[in-house]
């Protein structure tokens, strides 16, 4: 457990490198002398790294998997450490994109590490439990940051990130040495007969993706300058919202194979729809963020299923499929921030029309794909 806790730490500190500054946006708006636009594109600039890391660490396969995840650490502390000196946006936006490479190096070889030493049916039950671990990077992050501004200047937020970073590089550095690969190739596990199941599958995890990014990144403008949250608040809302897609993930870790993908699928779309439809109708704005709450709860639910049929159904071998996967979902997460960052909409109403429309797309592909026998064949 000590390696699986050493992968979900360094998750846990690279999603903060975007969760625990959020609080900070309208101080770093002040800072800099930014408007909304400008402010945003620090975590759409953020989101963009990730992808374009994938591509990079995907190339040098070469090189050790545990080494990607350092070289990555370092430069999280290291950009961290300019954020917290410099006075130049240009360089916090640089900055930014490069604290996005520990999200890749996670994402590429990190979960790959996990299957190749526990196995496919253990590997998929384990990061189901990682899942809710690391989640609490938004649900922490807010609280955190909250804190570390009622006693200090945001710039402290980074060097704080610095200091989590450098843990996570000398626990990487002790847990993950050496490991006792499992062949995945020899698995007995079904194929998809052609690649479009395969693509559609990672099609409608990135739909369910979307509205997650979409929160992250309209919260800070919606809550605090919209309707006038103040940092301590704002942390506690986050706090709320994030610990229930947590408990998600954690439901999803214990049920996980006792109930059939189909079946969780089946329930789970139609309430996601039912309780966004209810986001647009209501005004109360508690009402709002209760059922944004209920969105995150069902979230995991609804990619863990779904990530589970794309791994056993790959198209390929185990790690070239995930940084598939990978990729297309920080294309995903691309689209995302780009609507909240250039889209001005900054509504709780607009953002569920939006949802709305991502998660029908979503689930009429599903029923298209339902029927399929390797879909039918897998619990």
């Amino acid at each position: 457990m000590f390696y699986l806790f050493a992968i979900g730490f360094n998750e846990l500190v690279s999603y903060f490198g975007n969760d625990i500054y959020l609080p900070a946006l309208p101080r770093i708006m002040s800072h800099f002398n930014l408007n909304e636009v400008q402010a945003q594109l620090s975590l759409f600039i953020w989101i963009i790294g990730i992808p374009l890391f994938q591509i990079v660490f995907s190339h040098y396969h070469q090189i050790r998997k545990r080494n990607i995840i350092l070289i990555s650490n370092l430069l999280l502390v290291a950009s961290c450490l300019v954020c917290f000196f410099t006075n130049d946006y240009s360089i916090f936006l640089a900055m930014r994109l490069l604290q996005s490479a520990s999200v890749s190096a996670l994402t590429t070889v990190g979960y790959a590490l996990i299957y190749e030493k526990f196995g496919e049916d253990e590997g998929a039950r384990l990061i189901g439990l990682l899942g809710s671990i690391t989640i609490m990077g938004p649900a922490l992050g807010p609280p955190l940051g909250s804190l570390i501004l009622d006693i200090s200047s945001w710039p402290f937020i980074f060097m704080a990130l610095a200091a989590m970073g450098a843990i996570a590089t000398v626990w990487t550095h002790t847990a993950i040495k050496k490991h006792h690969s499992i062949n995945l190739k020899t698995c007995c596990i079904p194929k998809a007969k052609s690649a479009w199941l395969f693509y559609l599958l990672i099609f409608c995890a990135c739909q369910i993706l979307i509205p997650l990014v979409l929160w992250i990144c309209e919260s800070p403008i919606i809550l605090m300058i919209e309707h006038h949250f103040d940092e301590t608040t704002y942390g506690v809302v986050m706090f709320g919202i994030f610990s229930a897609y947590a408990l998600g993930a954690f439901l999803m870790s214990q049920i996980a194979g006792k109930v059939s993908c189909l079946k969780l699928l089946n329930i789970t779309f139609p309430a996601y729809a039912f309780f966004t439809l209810l986001i647009i109708l209501l005004d109360h704005l508690t009402y709002k963020l209760i059922l944004i709450g209920l969105l995150m709860f069902l979230s995991p639910i609804l990619s863990n299923r779904l990530t589970r049929y794309i791994v056993i159904l790959r198209i390929d071998v185990l790690e070239k499929s995930l940084g598939i996967f990978s990729f297309f979902y920080s294309i995903a997460a691309i689209i995302a921030g780009a609507l909240s960052t250039f889209i001005s909409f900054h509504t709780i109403n607009a953002m569920g029309w939006i949802i709305i429309l991502h998660i029908s797309i979503a689930y009429i592909v599903f029923l298209f794909i339902k029927n399929h026998p390797d879909i039918q064949q897998i619990n």
